[in-house]
C-alpha cells in the first residue's frame, strides 16, 4: 500500500511514494549510521559547522518553496510558515564556529 502525503486542509494527495519492506528499511538506516560515522571521524567541528551554516543559506535564499512545501504538508496559512521558517533557521546561523570548552 502506498505511503501517501495529503494536505490536511483540502485533502488533496500531493504525491504518493512506495514504503520500504523491513529489509530495505534497515539497509538504509545502516548507510545512515556508516555516512554518519565516517563524517564524524574524519571531518573537523569547523567543516560540520561551516556546512551548516551553508545549509541554513540555502534554505533561506528559497525561503517561500521552504513555506510552501511546509503549507502543503501541514495545512497551515502560507504567511505564518514563511515567519516561523525563517525564525528556524537562526539557531543555524548564530551557531558558533568553534566547539565550547565546556
Amino acid at each position: 500500500m502506498p505511503i501517501a502525503s495529503v494536505n490536511p486542509a483540502t485533502g488533496e494527495t500531493i504525491e504518493t511514494f512506495e514504503p520500504y519492506d523491513a529489509h530495505g528499511v534497515e539497509a538504509r538506516m545502516d548507510e545512515a549510521a556508516k555516512a554518519a560515522s565516517v563524517l564524524r571521524h574524519h571531518t573537523t567541528f569547523d567543516q560540520r559547522a561551516q556546512w551548516m551554516h551553508a545549509s541554513a543559506g540555502i534554505l533561506e535564499a528559497d525561503l517561500d518553496a521552504a513555506a510552501q512545501t511546509l503549507t502543503l504538508e501541514m495545512g497551515k496559512p502560507i504567511v505564518r510558515h514563511a515567519k516561523r521558517s525563517a525564525s528556524a533557521f537562526t539557531p543555524c546561523t548564530s551557531m558558533p564556529t568553534t566547539p565550547s570548552s565546556s
